[in-house]
Protein backbone atom coordinates (compact mmCIF):
# COMPACT_ATOMS: atom_id res chain seq x y z
CA UNK A 1 0.00 0.00 0.00
CA UNK A 2 0.95 3.47 -0.81
CA UNK A 3 1.71 6.58 1.93
CA UNK A 4 -1.58 7.72 0.51
CA UNK A 5 -3.61 4.81 1.21
CA UNK A 6 -1.89 4.85 4.28
CA UNK A 7 -3.13 8.23 4.94
CA UNK A 8 -6.53 7.28 3.89
CA UNK A 9 -6.65 4.41 6.48
CA UNK A 10 -5.77 6.79 9.45
CA UNK A 11 -8.49 9.44 8.17
CA UNK A 12 -11.05 7.03 8.65
CA UNK A 13 -10.00 5.73 11.16
CA UNK A 14 -10.02 9.35 12.79
CA UNK A 15 -13.40 9.82 11.60
CA UNK A 16 -14.63 7.05 13.64
CA UNK A 17 -13.20 7.75 16.39
CA UNK A 18 -14.30 11.50 16.47
CA UNK A 19 -17.96 10.16 15.80
CA UNK A 20 -17.42 7.89 18.51
CA UNK A 21 -16.00 10.44 21.06
CA UNK A 22 -18.66 13.63 20.09
CA UNK A 23 -21.61 10.69 19.94
CA UNK A 24 -20.45 9.73 23.66
CA UNK A 25 -20.21 13.37 24.80
CA UNK A 26 -23.77 14.10 23.29
CA UNK A 27 -25.14 11.14 25.47
CA UNK A 28 -23.81 12.74 28.61
CA UNK A 29 -24.90 16.33 28.02
CA UNK A 30 -28.24 14.57 27.15
CA UNK A 31 -28.34 12.95 30.83
CA UNK A 32 -26.73 15.89 32.79
CA UNK A 33 -28.51 16.67 35.83
CA UNK A 34 -26.71 19.61 37.23
CA UNK A 35 -27.16 23.79 38.03
CA UNK A 36 -26.22 23.96 34.00
CA UNK A 37 -27.85 26.19 32.36
CA UNK A 38 -30.38 24.94 29.87
CA UNK A 39 -28.88 27.00 27.88
CA UNK A 40 -25.71 26.18 27.95
CA UNK A 41 -27.05 22.55 27.56
CA UNK A 42 -28.83 22.95 24.63
CA UNK A 43 -25.34 25.40 23.08
CA UNK A 44 -23.11 21.98 23.95
CA UNK A 45 -25.55 19.74 22.22
CA UNK A 46 -25.88 21.60 19.19
CA UNK A 47 -21.86 21.88 19.18
CA UNK A 48 -21.48 18.55 19.10
CA UNK A 49 -24.07 17.77 16.32
CA UNK A 50 -22.43 20.44 14.04
CA UNK A 51 -18.93 18.92 15.14
CA UNK A 52 -20.10 15.36 14.06
CA UNK A 53 -21.85 16.97 11.18
CA UNK A 54 -18.06 18.19 10.09
CA UNK A 55 -16.49 14.44 10.91
CA UNK A 56 -19.58 12.86 8.75
CA UNK A 57 -18.08 14.88 5.94
CA UNK A 58 -14.64 13.58 6.24
CA UNK A 59 -16.08 10.36 5.91
CA UNK A 60 -17.42 10.69 3.32
CA UNK A 61 -14.82 11.65 1.43
CA UNK A 62 -12.69 9.17 2.95
CA UNK A 63 -15.14 6.55 1.93
CA UNK A 64 -14.74 7.93 -2.00
CA UNK A 65 -11.00 7.74 -1.62
CA UNK A 66 -10.98 4.32 -0.74
CA UNK A 67 -13.66 2.52 -2.91
CA UNK A 68 -11.32 5.12 -6.06
CA UNK A 69 -7.80 3.74 -4.26
CA UNK A 70 -6.82 0.61 -6.12
CA UNK A 71 -5.20 -0.76 -3.33
CA UNK A 72 -7.78 -0.64 -0.85
CA UNK A 73 -10.37 -1.15 -3.10
CA UNK A 74 -8.45 -4.48 -3.59
CA UNK A 75 -8.49 -4.72 0.46
CA UNK A 76 -12.27 -4.23 0.65
CA UNK A 77 -12.70 -6.82 -2.17
CA UNK A 78 -10.71 -9.66 0.29
CA UNK A 79 -12.96 -8.90 2.84
CA UNK A 80 -16.00 -11.25 3.95
CA UNK A 81 -19.23 -11.08 1.39
CA UNK A 82 -20.87 -9.34 4.40
CA UNK A 83 -18.46 -6.33 4.70
CA UNK A 84 -18.06 -6.01 1.07
CA UNK A 85 -22.24 -5.78 0.67
CA UNK A 86 -22.21 -3.41 3.70
CA UNK A 87 -19.30 -0.99 2.04
CA UNK A 88 -21.01 -0.82 -1.60
CA UNK A 89 -24.42 -0.33 -0.22
CA UNK A 90 -22.83 2.91 2.00
CA UNK A 91 -20.85 4.03 -1.11
CA UNK A 92 -24.05 4.22 -3.18
CA UNK A 93 -25.50 6.56 -0.42
CA UNK A 94 -23.18 8.80 -0.86
CA UNK A 95 -24.39 11.96 -2.70
CA UNK A 96 -21.53 11.66 -5.40
CA UNK A 97 -19.50 8.91 -6.64
CA UNK A 98 -15.94 8.45 -8.10
CA UNK A 99 -14.29 11.65 -9.78
CA UNK A 100 -17.26 13.46 -9.04
CA UNK A 101 -16.01 13.96 -5.14
CA UNK A 102 -16.04 17.63 -4.26
CA UNK A 103 -12.99 18.98 -2.89
CA UNK A 104 -12.85 22.33 -1.18
CA UNK A 105 -16.46 23.10 -2.21
CA UNK A 106 -19.15 22.64 0.60
CA UNK A 107 -22.27 20.79 -0.99
CA UNK A 108 -24.10 20.25 1.79
CA UNK A 109 -27.65 21.30 2.70
CA UNK A 110 -28.65 22.60 5.92
CA UNK A 111 -30.46 19.90 8.26
CA UNK A 112 -33.21 20.93 10.96
CA UNK A 113 -31.58 19.51 14.25
CA UNK A 114 -34.14 19.30 17.24
CA UNK A 115 -32.77 18.39 20.39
Amino acid sequence: MSADGAATVVRVAMVCNDLALANSLLGHYKEIKSGMLDHVKRGARLYLVRMSCGHLREGILAISDVKNHPGLSALVEKCRAQTQSAFAALFECLPFRGSQTPRGKNNTKRIPVHL
